[in-house]
């Protein structure tokens, strides 16, 4: 028990240990989430859109130069009449260095 304890602490440690943060212009997982709201910005019902994930077959984030990113996939989520239809979206966004803001440069849904 009293050689347990130690290594929970050290393993503990292990895990809070600084990591550097990931480079804006590499990091597609969140080129994919900004690029979600811009999506749900145009949704008639935003709180009814289910996204698949990221790693699912027909999402596709790729990087592009000058730190954008282009951005497909679909959502679901009810239209104007209330029922659940699925909307394909290509788009592109960009991640400004200066102000560390993600804009939407061109969409189609």
């Amino acid at each position: 028990m009293k050689v347990l304890l130690p290594i929970a602490i050290a393993l503990s440690l292990v895990g809070c240990s600084e990591s550097k943060p990931k480079d804006p212009c590499q990091d597609k997982s969140m080129a994919y989430v900004m690029g979600k709201k811009f999506v749900e910005q145009r949704l008639r019902a935003p709180s009814t859109a289910d996204f698949p994930w990221m790693s699912d077959k027909g999402v596709y984030v790729s990087i592009m130069d000058d730190c954008k990113f282009h951005v497909r996939g679909y959502v679901d989520a009810q239209n104007g009449f209330g029922a659940m239809t699925r909307t394909n979206y290509s788009l592109t966004l960009r991640h400004s260095k200066y102000d560390k803001k993600w804009y939407l440069e061109d969409i189609s849904m």
